[in-house]
């Protein structure tokens, strides 16, 4: 590795570090030197290997899929079947190459559930919505039978509230083996949040209960009578109102 670094300047050096770096973390691999450029092998068939010139930062892959799908993101980019090469002097062209890179990371490595529970807190937006993503699609596989979704539901952090919203409704409209029932309460409870969004998520989620509980119906709009939302202002509340003559319809 260090005989790459050797013909870069600063700058590049900077930049080639923190790709390198952000890579290594995501995959927990370290780069190998191949065809003169760090190379991380992801599996036997899939690697991402990083280069920088003095004009451009290119990315390289096995992938091809997820190259054509970056072509929209990156107007000034180069594009090749297996690359795509930007200026490295503009940060949201870095920003946009690490989001590929996590693309490709997470479609081919295998990661456990709790990784990617974990990764809903991670510190890029992007990584958190491929690892609820992925999640989904582990659930609708069938193969997310024991998550705890009051763990979701009561997280002090909204974006694992609404997430919790969303993997429950998936699995209420998804699992006719399991009973959901007992987590309704908890789902009531949602509706004391202090956000606005988060409140107007869980009353339209109401409809998905009532479509495929069809028998929770009385019961969900006996509570609604009882929850009080003084907390939040005028405006908001008319857009909660809206929310509950939606259900009352149903």
């Amino acid at each position: 590795m260090e005989a790459y670094f050797d013909h870069l300047d600063e700058k590049q050096k900077e930049v080639i570090n923190d790709l390198c770096e952000y890579t290594i973390k995501r995959t927990q691999l370290n780069p190998i030197i191949m065809l003169s450029i760090p190379t991380f092998k992801l599996t036997q068939e899939v690697m991402v290997a990083i280069d920088i010139t003095k004009t451009y930062l290119g990315l390289y892959t096995t992938d091809q899929d997820v190259i054509n799908e970056a072509r929209s993101l990156l107007e000034t980019a180069l594009f090749g079947n297996c690359t795509v090469k930007v200026d490295y002097r503009d940060k949201n062209n870095i920003k946009i190459i690490k989001m590929i890179i996590d693309q490709i990371v997470m479609k081919h490595m295998t990661f456990n559930i709790e990784y990617l529970i974990k990764s809903l807190d991670d510190e890029y937006e992007h990584f958190r919505d491929l690892a609820y993503q992925y999640l989904l699609e582990v659930q609708n596989e069938n193969e997310l039978k024991h998550i705890d979704y009051r763990f979701f539901l009561t997280h002090e952090k909204k974006d694992y509230v609404s997430k919790g919203i969303g993997l429950l409704l998936n699995a209420v409209t998804i699992d006719e083996h399991r009973s959901y029932d007992s987590l309704l309460i908890d789902y009531f409870k949602v509706l004391d949040h202090p956000l606005i969004s988060i409140v107007l998520e869980a009353l339209e989620g109401l409809g998905c209960w009532i479509l495929y509980k069809p028998y929770l119906k009385q019961m969900i709009k006996t509570y609604l009578k009882t929850v009080s939302f003084s907390r939040f202002k005028p405006h908001q509340i008319d857009k909660i109102r809206v929310e509950i003559e939606k259900i009352k319809g149903i």
